[in-house]
């Protein structure tokens, strides 16, 4: 992912206002839907060169054979750096003796569940910034 954010940094290069015209109407209607605070005209054209080197990062893997496609979120206006520092948490280091037990050591499992099946699935849940399921 980070190689990727580095590649359309790059490719992002266009900062003529033609170029941003489309994607500032974008970047307003995402401002607003999200209820997004903007002080300033300079954090306002920051935001949006995000929001712009997102869109090309959305457009590159939409334009691919992949599996799955990408969107605009609450998050768009963020780089990775910025969502990774506010969002991600560092894993506890593990401490000395600690061990993995396998309580299922033994059991006879199936070879795969379709989980979605048995109503063990719910609904993507945006679980804020400590990481609590809301």
């Amino acid at each position: 992912m980070r190689f990727e954010e580095n590649k359309i940094e790059k490719q992002n290069t266009n900062t003529s206002p033609s170029y941003f015209l489309p994607l500032s109407f974008q970047f307003v209607n995402h401002i607003n839907k999200f209820d997004l605070k903007i002080e300033t005209g300079a954090d306002f054209s920051e935001r949006l060169s995000v929001f712009a080197a997102n869109s090309d990062l959305i457009e590159i893997h939409n334009s691919g054979n992949s599996t799955y496609t990408l969107g605009h979120n609450e998050f768009s206006h963020l780089s990775f750096a910025e969502f990774e520092a506010k969002y991600l948490s560092t894993p506890a280091p593990r401490t000395e003796g600690t061990r993995m037990v396998n309580a299922f050591e033994g059991v006879k499992a199936a070879d795969s569940v379709d989980w979605t099946t048995t109503d063990s699935v719910t609904a993507v849940k945006d679980q804020g910034s400590c990481g609590s399921c809301k």
